[in-house]
Formats: structure tokens, sequence, C-alpha cells
């Protein structure tokens, strides 16, 4: 089970996500939105889920950064979808906390159009060797 609040309402919201299909979640981020005043298509709420992987933050904040227009169906929602400031902020948090080269390979990989890690590892390596770097003098070993 997860809790949370919006910083724009005070109620208190429940998704229970643990057996649920994605259709009874679906309704259950309508049921979330629609606490809030604001309609919310069972299209949307499906493409929602899909496009959060059910992750309770996102499906809890979206509805309050979606336009009415994108909530109702009748606008298109962006893509990517934007992060709630919470979730924002949640990412940034463990961003932060790991060495350079790891963040330099995610920026790498969320940049690429590509999936393959082939590809993303190529311009990985293309960039640690168009870096310059300390010289490498043979040490006199053989």
């Amino acid at each position: 089970m997860v809790e949370g609040n919006t910083a724009s309402r005070s109620a208190r919201f429940t998704v229970r996500l643990s057996t649920a299909s994605a259709k009874t979640v679906a309704v259950r981020v309508r049921v979330v939105a629609t606490q809030g005043q604001r309609n919310l298509s069972p299209l949307v709420a499906g493409q929602l889920w899909q496009a959060t992987a059910g992750n309770p933050l996102a499906l809890l904040e979206l509805p309050g950064i979606l336009s009415e227009e994108q909530l109702e169906g009748r606008d298109p929602l962006e893509e990517p979808l934007p992060l709630g400031p919470s979730l924002e902020e949640a990412y940034r948090r463990r961003i932060g906390a790991l060495p350079q080269a790891t963040r330099s390979a995610l920026t790498v990989a969320a940049a690429s159009d590509t999936v393959a890690m082939r590809e993303i590892s190529l311009a990985l390596k293309a960039r640690a060797d168009s870096r310059p770097g300390p010289s490498r003098q043979p040490s006199g070993r053989g």
C-alpha cells in the first residue's frame, strides 16, 4: 500500500498496487484524480499507468501537473511525461550520489535514441577516448 498527499490538497490518498491489473490501477488513478475535482479519462489513466510503469509517486503527482485538456484526453500527453517535484528531487538525490563516470554514462544513455547496449558502449568509449587524460608513458617493465 502506498500513501501520499499532494501539496495542493490536504486530502490523503491510498492506492493499492500489489495484485491489481493495469485496468484496475487505471481506475484507481482516475479516482485519485477525481478526488481533486479533475476529470481523468479512462484512456488517459491507462496511458499514465503504462508511461509510469505504475510508479505510485508519479501517479499521485501527475494529475496535478497535467492540464485539464490532457487529463480529459483532448490534448496529447507530453513525451516524456513531466516529473512531479517530489519524484524529480528523489531522482536528483539518487543520481547525485553516483560517481561522475556513472552519471556520465547515464547522460549518454538518456540522450541516445537507441536501447542497444553495444551502441551506447561504443559512444561511452568514444567519449572517454576523446577526453584528455594523463599521458601514458611506458613503465619500463617488460
